[in-house]
């Protein structure tokens, strides 16, 4: 065999490869990432850490995912006064507690349950905003993603006419 034919067949077995490949004019490190740490998520671009006001900006020129960051800001204040409210809760009922003891006097329970009761209550509240906001923010992070990945999506594919081969890219 020529060495002509090897090179025709190299090439047809490069085309053949290229045409279930599916480009993207986009690089990974454009979308949000977002990671699950203990007790909160922590957002990256470009491999730096944002913060909300960052993501917020970031995230403001796409209008659904804009909308579910500032409900996600919303529930997260809310979340926060709730938590704040529960803090004074247990914290009265604590050093009342602690007060009694040191005295060695009887402990009232008709002003020791409520207030922790309030602070358990308000707790469970809280923690539900918190989850609320956290799970907006990642939706809208999701569909940021989502809508980049859309508008840089190209294909490349091998196909046969009737006058030879082809290649057909799409945009």
């Amino acid at each position: 065999m020529h060495t002509k034919h090897y090179f025709t067949a190299v090439l047809f077995c490069i085309f053949i490869l290229l045409s279930g490949f599916k480009g993207m004019a986009q690089n990974e490190l454009d979308t949000v990432r977002v990671e699950k740490k203990i007790f909160r998520y922590d957002y990256y671009y470009n491999d730096e850490t944002l913060s909300f006001s960052q993501l917020e900006s970031l995230l403001k020129n796409n209008k659904l995912a804009y909308k579910l960051l500032n409900q996600a800001n919303t529930l997260r204040i809310v979340g926060y006064c709730f938590g704040l409210a529960s803090g004074c809760s247990f914290g009265y009922s604590l050093g009342y507690a602690i007060g009694k003891s040191f005295n060695f006097e009887k402990m009232n329970m008709e002003i020791f349950l409520p207030f922790l009761g309030a602070g358990v209550v308000l707790t469970c509240i809280s923690i539900g905003f918190d989850l609320g906001a956290k799970n907006k923010v990642k939706k809208g992070v999701a569909i940021f993603n989502h809508s980049i990945k859309q508008k840089n999506n190209t294909n490349i594919n091998l196909g046969i006419s009737t006058n030879g081969m082809l290649i057909k890219m799409n945009f």
